[in-house]
């Protein structure tokens, strides 16, 4: 399916992260086994149980802005999210598709929409 955007009337994209400018590989591995495993060491509690524990955690906030927050889950199991992730950042790989869209999208906008002061992140 092909959509028409008049890109010249555009003054702001909203992309999210992970899933779509990064491969969700990193997420995945980063939440579903690297954190139950350090919580799980810090807490002395087998890998299962910490996992379970995780699990119910991941639960409870699902659908709240606790979900996304590196803030929240920090305070709430006694981790630095924060470090762990910048750790672990040259994990995180870009999906195959990122480059070319991000030009595409670039050849199709004004210069003054591209410029650096209008580009803004979320990324901590």
């Amino acid at each position: 399916m092909h959509i028409n955007i008049a890109w010249q009337d555009v003054d702001t994209v909203l992309l999210d992260m992970d899933g779509t400018l990064l491969d969700l590989a990193f997420d995945n591995y980063f939440w579903q086994k690297l954190v139950p495993e350090t919580w799980g060491a810090k807490n002395g509690v087998t890998p299962q149980e910490a996992m379970e524990y995780m699990r119910q955690q991941y639960h409870d906030v699902q659908h709240t802005l606790n979900w996304y927050c590196l803030d929240y889950w920090s305070e709430q199991l006694g981790l630095d999210i924060c470090a762990m992730t910048t750790e672990m950042g040259p994990r995180a790989v870009l999906r195959e598709d990122t480059i070319p869209f991000l030009e595409a999208l670039k050849a199709s906008v004004s210069s003054e929409f591209c410029s650096p002061m209008r580009i803004r992140t979320t990324w901590r």
